[in-house]
């Protein structure tokens, strides 16, 4: 982890202080977007921890467009456990880059930056989507003796433990 989070940390370095080395912007925000997705965001052994216990807290709610934006935000919001870790600090991330894209990009005008806005709020959808599985799993209404393995695409694998 240590390695990946060194890489992301240079990366923000060179976006920050626009030395992008003769690579586009838009070039390294995607390289960043890779870097990011290799965290192991949850973990099958530790449950992501809330703030709110999910068991009281009624379903999930997806967040609003605005609301995706907002780092560990709302009812469904993460403690600062190390298990959220890799969680926090991806989710924290990709907001940063949405705001630099939003910012320098022009994502209304520009079709690169739109479709690089786009692809960021789809991974933010990803790790929403993670924490809603954890959230009904921790609620008990997935069923029961089941476990729900994250393959890393926007499709589950089902594993029934009898």
């Amino acid at each position: 982890m240590a390695e990946r989070m060194q890489a992301a940390e240079r990366a923000e370095a060179d976006l920050g202080g626009q030395s992008f080395a003769g690579v586009d912007w838009i070039d390294a925000i995607y390289g960043e977007i890779e870097i990011l997705r290799s965290f192991n965001t949850t973990n099958m052994n530790r449950h992501l921890i809330f703030h709110n216990r999910p068991i009281d807290s009624g379903p999930f709610i997806w967040p609003s467009d605005e609301e995706i934006t907002l780092p560990n935000y709302g009812v469904h919001s993460l403690t600062q456990d190390s298990v959220n870790r890799e969680m926090l600090f991806v989710e924290n991330r990709l907001c940063q880059l949405i705001e630099i894209v939003r910012r320098r990009g022009h994502p209304d005008e520009d079709e690169r930056a739109r479709a690089l806005l786009d692809r960021l709020l789809i991974e933010l959808g990803r790790l929403v989507r993670q924490k809603e599985i954890e959230w009904a799993q921790q609620r008990g209404t997935v069923g029961t003796y089941r476990n729900y393995l994250n393959t890393g695409e926007n499709m589950f694998m089902y594993i029934t433990i009898e």
